[in-house]
């Protein structure tokens, strides 16, 4: 990986539950971490992995590796939202994070 390709910051956010003033609970996300990154259109090959998985992706976010980043998560860019489908950690090397994720807003 090479750092000069982390070139975006990007907020890892995790869902939060308040109630509100009616007393339902409401789902939010608020931000854990914000990092730097790249975000990529996948390849073919991650194409074909992500479509027996029978998830739908359409970007891949590579980061530095973390133990903290979940799968219920998302990250967010600007005012771009993306829904983390799966990560994978390369050679389990815990060098990056490849999260490859679904483009929601």
């Amino acid at each position: 990986m090479s750092i000069g390709n982390l070139r975006k910051r990007i907020q890892i956010q995790a869902p939060t539950k308040a109630r509100t003033e009616t007393g339902s609970i409401s789902e939010t996300f608020s931000t854990v971490a914000t990092v730097w990154g790249e975000i990529k259109v996948p390849n073919g090959k991650e194409r074909v992995v992500a479509d027996q998985l029978q998830a739908e992706i359409s970007h891949k976010i590579t980061i530095r590796y973390r133990t903290d980043v979940k799968e219920w998560w998302q990250l967010k860019y600007g005012g771009r939202i993306f829904q983390i489908k799966y990560i994978i950690n390369p050679k389990e090397w815990n060098r990056k994070l490849q999260c490859f994720c679904k483009e929601i807003r």
